[in-house]
């Protein structure tokens, strides 16, 4: 059965336009470099696992040590976030980062610090596309859809933005606990992408969330948060390492590790074989990063 379509009151606010120029304000999607991990650990007070996954081929590195406490990267210039525009792709420039660049709501922005700029920010992402049954139980109650045409069910709880969000996939999801984010730099706007001819192409302006639609979201954080306080990160009774571990072993699954030398023509190449990665450690084409 198709779904009903949505009938909200923000969804008659969303408009058709974006916002142009540099100046930033709350509400406006921008671009962000960060994993959707990281406002778990930062809330929790604790560091991600080790990720010492590599690609040695190029250079480039998919995954590295990195602080829970903030992310200090410099922005893309174009805003498109990655090769292909609007796809949740791993950040594959030639300087060691973690997480992906992907699209994040401006809760607040505090100021220049130091010649840097802070955001308080929620993340937004796709979870590589799966459904909503199939996202990790440790991201289960802390997500909440941005509204698309393309999502199935249309009456569960969402957000919507300005213009209406168009992506690679069915649905889009933000995390309503608000991340501290330092960047170099004002970032880019997250563009708006336009559809037409059967071309994608980005347009000037950039994704906000409208007034109203930013009070709920702002509403929806601080229960998300108290709500997470409470249950897991403020918890005496065992939950909250419970969760701790659960988080650290989704985060595992998600950066699988292994070692790889370095290239000496001198010595004799090792083969590769298939039996290095189990279930348990899959290949880094088998799963995704976050």
């Amino acid at each position: 059965m198709a779904s009903l379509p949505c009938n909200c009151p923000l969804k008659s606010l969303a408009g058709t336009e974006g916002r142009l120029g540099d100046a930033l304000q709350e509400g406006d999607i921008v671009v962000v470099t960060a994993s959707l991990f990281d406002p778990f650990y930062a809330a929790l007070g604790t560091r991600k696992p080790l990720d010492t996954f590599r690609r040695t081929n190029g250079s480039t590195i998919i995954g590295t040590r990195y602080s829970a406490a903030g992310s200090l990267l410099s922005p893309t210039v174009n805003g498109a976030g990655a090769s292909t525009i609007y796809d949740d792709c791993p950040d594959l420039a030639d300087t060691p980062r973690s997480g992906k660049r992907r699209p994040a709501i401006i809760l607040e922005r505090s100021g220049d610090s130091h010649g840097h700029v802070e955001m308080s920010v929620c993340l937004m992402g796709t979870f590589d596309g799966v459904s909503a049954t199939d996202i990790g139980d440790v991201f289960q109650g802390y997500i909440t859809h941005i509204y698309t045409e393309s999502m199935p069910d249309k009456k569960v709880g969402h957000i919507h933005s300005t213009p209406e969000w168009q992506g690679p996939s069915r649905e889009q999801w933000v995390i309503p606990m608000a991340y501290m984010v330092t960047q170099h730099s004002t970032p880019p706007r997250w563009k708006v992408r336009r559809d037409g001819g059967g071309d994608t192409a980005l347009a000037e302006e950039g994704y906000y969330i409208h007034k109203a639609a930013l009070f709920r979201l702002r509403a929806l954080e601080r229960k998300t948060t108290a709500s997470f306080d409470s249950a897991v990160a403020h918890n005496k009774s065992g939950q909250r390492s419970m969760f701790v571990d659960k988080l650290d072993s989704e985060y595992r699954r998600r950066h699988p590790t292994f070692r790889t030398g370095r290239r000496n023509q001198a010595k004799r190449a090792v083969p590769t074989h298939t039996k290095r990665f189990s279930i348990s450690h899959p290949t880094p084409t088998a799963i995704s990063a976050y």
